[in-house]
């Protein structure tokens, strides 16, 4: 086997070369180690609820709405006021 090594080098006869976290990852998905996507969520937001209730139901016991994206603008100007006022 020959080929780069996971520094740059060359791998000698005999040696292997470290994989990278992504193919590690996309290793164990596709043999079944660890599942990932939408139905996995699902499921496991299922489990979670079965154990310990519904964590994201409001007081009332209706299911809470998520919250609205943030006003980037709004966010941006905030920021950018605050780093002008500490240079003044």
């Amino acid at each position: 086997m020959s080929g780069r090594g996971s520094l740059g080098g060359q791998l000698r006869q005999g040696q292997i070369r470290a994989l990278s976290d992504s193919e590690r990852i996309l290793g164990q998905i596709e043999r079944g180690e660890v599942r990932a996507g939408p139905s996995a969520a699902r499921e496991i937001a299922a489990r979670h609820q079965k154990a310990y209730g519904d964590v994201w139901a409001t007081p009332d016991g209706r299911a809470a709405k998520p919250d609205p994206p943030p006003d980037l603008t709004s966010l941006f100007n905030a920021a950018l006021t605050s780093v002008l006022k500490e240079r003044a």
